[in-house]
């Protein structure tokens, strides 16, 4: 039995250690907090005799999170902006959340409120498309309310008790356990339940931890196959829809969009829900000059997606449909969104030329020239020389 159990630590040390090396190659942060807490607890659950190791845990932890946040300072204060605007939104419906795909629907217009308020916030050249707050945890309290966080908060509490009651000596429990404290420690800084495998890693860690003996009952494997014959049915109709949309995207992108429509049309009773179908959907009417459906389409996206792209098809599509109004407000959204972008600025200054409003036009071209350059591109260099030439001109003619 002693050379079993050696066998099996020598197991896992040689399992651990490419992993920590990936880990640290990657560069990522949130990887080595995990593995750092993961292995600190579990050297000083073998060791208790170490009681000062074992009270030195969450000041490890404290000294590593502090130093990782140095390391990706700008990223981190990324993040905390994210964070604040979350909380606004759990603030604004605390019981019951703003119900599921609340957060995707909602937040990018809880960071542009951010930034009318915060004009000067240093925040902004950080400010980018969110569609996670990267925290799992925030998540479930946005969706869901702080109902949906207590049940979260329950159920982590159960697993915990179950955890220790069983773990004893058994090495493949204490394992099961490791993983799942790894993603609920990722689930903190990151979305981790984003990917499939990590659902599969939580699900087999839990069945573990709380034993197997239910699956010899005869009414939880009716369930089970019930549950895997109704997930292959929805998988296959998805990838059938998943097709089509794609055969109708290769069309618009590599022919004429006008003849891509009938597929779009086709489609779209199936995927109305999808809201990157919609977006795309609402692009390709653009593109094909269905100006009006175009913006159609791209209302109902919105109601499902609050993105900074979203906002620029529906000021676009408006533009060309002569709505200045219309358009102006959105390619003021998508600017307050994201504060570090130029084009939506530009596209306002296209509508304050259209609507002769010269003096706007020229103060903002000013605004562009002056604003600092996150991302330098053939698209900003290109913004900033036709600014450039409208200065230029608005100064001779005065």
């Amino acid at each position: 039995m002693n050379e079993e159990r050696r066998t099996m630590r020598y197991s896992a040390v040689a399992a651990t250690i490419p992993v920590i090396v990936g880990i640290i190659l990657s560069g990522s942060r949130t990887g080595m907090l995990c593995a750092v807490i993961v292995l600190a607890v579990r050297v000083s659950g073998a060791v208790r005799r170490w009681k000062y190791l074992r009270q030195s845990v969450p000041l490890l932890a404290l000294l590593l999170l502090a130093g990782l946040y140095l390391l990706k300072k700008d990223s981190a204060d990324g993040r905390l902006l994210v964070w604040r605007c979350s909380l606004e939104m759990i603030i604004d419906k605390p019981l019951f959340g703003h119900g599921p795909g609340g957060f995707t629907a909602e937040y990018m217009n809880y960071q542009a409120d951010y930034f009318r308020t915060h004009p000067d916030s240093p925040y902004a050249q950080l400010a980018d498309s969110v569609h996670h707050p990267f925290n799992e945890y925030l998540l479930a309290a946005v969706d869901y309310g702080c109902l949906g966080l207590l049940v979260l908060i329950v159920s982590g509490a159960a697993i915990v008790r179950r955890y220790r009651r069983a773990a004893g000596g058994d090495p493949i429990i204490r394992a099961a356990g490791s993983c799942l404290l790894a993603i609920g420690i990722f689930a903190i800084f990151s979305y981790p339940f984003f990917y499939p495998f990590t659902w599969a890693m939580a699900l087999f860690s839990l069945w573990i931890v709380f034993g197997c003996s239910w699956l010899s009952r005869l009414l939880p494997r009716f369930l089970a196959i019930g549950a895997a014959a109704t997930l292959c049915v929805f998988a296959l109709r998805d990838m059938r829809n998943q097709y089509a949309w794609q055969r109708a995207d290769r069309m618009a992108t590599v022919g004429d969009p006008a003849n891509a429509l009938p597929l779009y049309e086709k489609s779209y009773p199936k995927l109305v829900r999808d809201r990157h179908f919609l977006y795309n959907y609402a692009y390709v009417l653009n593109e094909a000059g269905e100006y009006a459906e175009s913006l159609a389409i791209a209302e109902a996206c919105s109601e499902r997606w609050a993105d900074y792209h979203v906002e620029l098809l529906r000021g676009d599509a408006a533009f060309k449909l002569e709505r200045y109004d219309e358009a102006e407000r959105h390619f003021a959204q998508a600017a307050r969104m994201c504060p570090s972008r130029f084009m939506p600025l530009y596209k306002l200054v296209t509508i304050y030329q259209a609507t002769e409003r010269k003096n706007k036009a020229y103060d903002l071209a000013k605004r562009i020239l002056a604003k600092e350059v996150k991302i330098p591109s053939a698209t900003v260099t290109a913004i900033r020389h036709e600014m450039r030439r409208i200065v230029d001109t608005t100064n001779k003619v005065q």
